[in-house]
């Protein structure tokens, strides 16, 4: 069984006092996949249940980083289509609405677990590019987080790029 519990970061990784060197990211975003993702991505979102079907799709990663103060970010590291499919679904905190109702998806949130501080970069239908804080940062990113796990916990291996996820979508 999983223990699925939140623990402080000790290893002093992601918080250290005193002087250091900033040590490289280990999850880069390749700027052409975060383009790619982006402009498909309401496409994408409407093929939901074919994606979630089939294992082969929705381990796709997505090369988006995520990134929470004080937390070892092992479980956000390797997000893969079907968390951020199922967290749209089932996050409200994950869709956002604009002044004139426009909706939004978050696609990306940094923040303090701890204070609760955060931005989260949202994305609407039309391409049109925001951020936003939440108020109930906590949900969203426990929800993604336990998303994440229970999906990488199938044990589904990645087969596929996101852009051949796209192209499977194209031949329906």
């Amino acid at each position: 069984m999983t223990n699925n519990a939140f623990k402080m970061d000790m290893t002093g990784e992601n918080l250290t006092f005193g002087p250091h060197q900033r040590r490289k990211a280990t999850c880069q975003e390749n700027e052409d996949e975060v383009k790619f993702f982006l402009k498909h991505l309401f496409e994408i979102v409407e093929q939901r249940d074919f994606i979630m079907s089939d294992p082969r799709l929705y381990m796709a990663e997505i090369p988006v980083k995520n990134e929470l103060a004080y937390v070892s970010n092992t479980d956000l590291r390797h997000s893969v289509l079907g968390t951020y499919l199922e967290w749209w679904k089932t996050c409200l905190h994950a869709v956002v609405y604009d002044e004139k109702g426009n909706k939004a998806l978050i696609y990306r949130f940094v923040g303090s677990p701890l204070t609760g501080v955060n931005h989260c970069d949202t994305i609407s239908e039309d391409g049109t590019m925001r951020q936003c804080s939440i108020r109930e940062f906590r949900k969203l990113w426990e929800t993604f987080i336990q998303l994440n796990i229970n999906i990488h916990a199938t044990n589904a291996p990645s087969q596929m790029s996101l852009q051949e996820v796209y192209a499977q979508i194209q031949m329906r």
